[in-house]
């Protein structure tokens, strides 16, 4: 049961820090669109 908490957690961390990645990546190419 520990095991399956920790995991769950896990991929929640995991599952934000890819919300963070694609925001990022999406917010570069706009403000390079905006400089450009």
């Amino acid at each position: 049961m520990l095991v399956t908490i920790f995991f769950a957690i896990d991929t929640n961390s995991f599952m934000f820090f890819l919300q963070k990645v694609t925001a990022s990546t999406n917010v570069a190419p706009a403000l390079i669109n905006v400089r450009l």
